[in-house]
């Protein structure tokens, strides 16, 4: 059974923080392959190198992701890159079990700490709640005046000139990313995040 996989809000999150997973994703081939590989968004990755891969067909069938563990992203490839390395590329002829356990030494023999999987997401989603709490806190009160503003502002300049312009869900999605790396500081949103979800004029 697949594990539990990020969200588009949490794999936002942590490709802000510069986290990716090292996957281990079981395929229905005879005989049973493993595929190894790193990213934030797991189930795009795994889906681009199925599709790259003309020596490994699965139809309809369903690709099992059976683990995953985070680390920066540097980190996570340079694993990657080694386990390729001794297996001639990213299908492992391996239980997802003995793959763990090649993984987990490997990254012991590069004093790398694997984060286990579902410790790191229930993290990373308190950080995402907390971030989706304070935008709609500030709307509430009325902090998110001057967002608003110049949302609209900048939507009118784009209909006038014929341009597209993002939705304001849109607008406070970026927001929100924007959010995750930027220390609390006083009510109102600040220029610089304004400037980072709509681009400078």
């Amino acid at each position: 059974m697949s594990i539990q996989l990020p969200t588009s809000a949490e794999i936002n999150y942590l490709k802000k923080f510069g986290v990716s997973a090292i996957y281990l994703a079981k395929l229905p081939t005879l005989p049973p392959l493993v595929l190894v590989g790193s990213a934030t968004n797991v189930v795009a990755s795994v889906q681009t190198v199925l599709s790259r891969r003309r020596d490994v067909y699965v139809g309809n069938k369903a690709v099992d992701i059976s683990w995953c563990a985070w680390l920066p992203q540097d980190a996570a490839g340079r694993l990657v890159h080694a386990l390729c390395g001794r297996h001639g590329g990213p299908l492992l002829k391996l239980s997802v079990k003995e793959a763990i356990v090649e993984v987990s030494a490997l990254a012991a023999r590069y004093d790398l700490r694997l984060a286990p999987h579902e410790a790191t997401l229930a993290r990373v989603a308190a950080s995402v709640g907390k971030i989706a709490e304070k935008v709609d806190g500030a709307n509430s009160s009325g902090a998110m005046a001057g967002f608003n503003a110049e949302f609209r502002r900048r939507r009118i300049a784009a209909q006038k000139s014929g341009a597209r312009f993002m939705s304001y869900g849109m607008a406070t999605a970026r927001l929100k990313r924007a959010l995750a790396g930027h220390a609390p500081g006083a009510a109102g949103v600040p220029h610089d995040l304004i400037a980072k979800v709509f681009g400078e004029e």
